[in-house]
This record gives structure tokens, C-alpha cells and sequence, in this order.
């Protein structure tokens, strides 16, 4: 499986470099830092989700399934299928209000120019003749908010040099970020 993440830049870290460009040299000085278990967890439960619409599969028959991820196993329980229904219907949401019919996940997008080594992951891109969807899925416990969101400008301008036949014509791009909280 290719890389995910760019080593130089990418969405994640996108706000850090944007404000100190001198953070990609010291940072490739820097041994890998290890993920954590919320790391674990998120990867195990983005691709509980990319499952879900590729394989059309149900949401429940995830639960106790464990993942192999690169950083270690997790077991999906009850709570993170509860997470991943929320995160389904806030994106239900979007492709109502937009009537956006077609998608890919999981796309690469890569910003090029002068750092062509700068490249993310959209978890979920939308589109039809109106609009364009990016979304990228947080199952964290810290909330991220979209607005003036850096990781999602850098998709939306990567997306706009990987895909730009998305960008021919009217298109509104609707930028979003889905992280559900617990159900009430």
C-alpha cells in the first residue's frame, strides 16, 4: 500500500508548515513518531467506512472485527459502528442538500508545482454538475472544526491540480469536515 501521508507536506500537517515553512527540514531530521491508539482507531474505523460504500456492507458487521493496521490491531466495538452510522448520516445529509451522485474515496491528491512531494488522502469526494464534495472523516475526541480548516484548502487545492476536469464548468465546492459526536 502506497503512502498515505506525505513526509513533506500533506493535509495533515498543512497548517504547521503553512505557518513555519522550517518545520518540513527540522522535521525530516526527526526519527518517525509512533502512532498512538487514536491513530490506530482512526485508521481501523476510515476503513471500516471506505468498506462500507465500496462493499456496500453493513455497518454492524464490522463490529468485532480487528484490523491489521501498520501501527497495530484494533477491534472495532459497538461505540465505533455508532460513530461510523453518525458519520454515514452526516454525509447523507451533504449529497441531499447538494444531490451529488458520484464518488471516490480514499483519492490522492497531489499539490505539485514546487513541492511535488506534497500529496494527501480525501476520504470522500462527491460530485456532480453543481458541486463538489471533500470530506475527511475525524473519529478523534478532539473536535476539528471546517472552517478556514488548512487541511481541507490544501485538498481543495490539490484536488483542483489532480482532478481539474472537476473544475470545468460551475461547480460550488462544499468543504467538510465529519466528525460525529455521540448519538443523543
Amino acid at each position: 500500500m502506497p503512502d498515505q501521508h506525505s513526509t513533506v507536506v500533506g493535509g495533515s500537517t498543512a497548517q504547521r508548515v503553512r505557518n513555519c515553512p522550517a518545520s518540513v527540514g527540522l522535521a525530516a531530521k526527526l526519527p518517525p513518531k509512533p502512532a498512538g491508539p487514536a491513530a490506530i482507531r482512526g485508521t481501523a474505523l476510515h476503513t471500516v467506512m471506505e468498506r462500507h460504500f465500496e462493499e456496500d456492507t453493513d455497518l454492524s458487521a464490522f463490529e468485532g472485527i480487528t484490523f491489521d493496521t501498520k501501527d497495530g490491531p484494533y477491534t472495532v466495538t459497538a461505540d465505533d459502528v455508532g460513530q461510523c452510522r453518525l458519520a454515514v448520516k452526516a454525509l447523507d445529509k451533504l449529497l441531499a442538500q447538494t444531490g451529488a451522485v458520484n464518488f471516490d474515496l480514499e483519492v490522492r491528491v497531489e499539490y505539485g508545482g514546487d513541492i511535488p512531494q506534497a500529496f494527501g488522502t480525501v476520504d470522500f469526494l462527491g460530485w456532480n454538475g453543481k458541486w463538489i464534495i471533500l470530506a475527511d472523516w475525524k473519529f478523534g475526541y478532539n473536535p476539528v472544526t471546517a472552517e478556514n480548516n488548512e487541511q481541507l484548502l490544501f485538498y481543495a487545492g490539490a484536488l483542483r491540480r489532480t482532478r481539474p476536469e472537476l473544475f470545468n464548468g460551475k461547480r460550488k465546492i462544499m468543504l467538510a469536515i465529519i466528525q460525529p459526536a455521540k448519538e443523543d
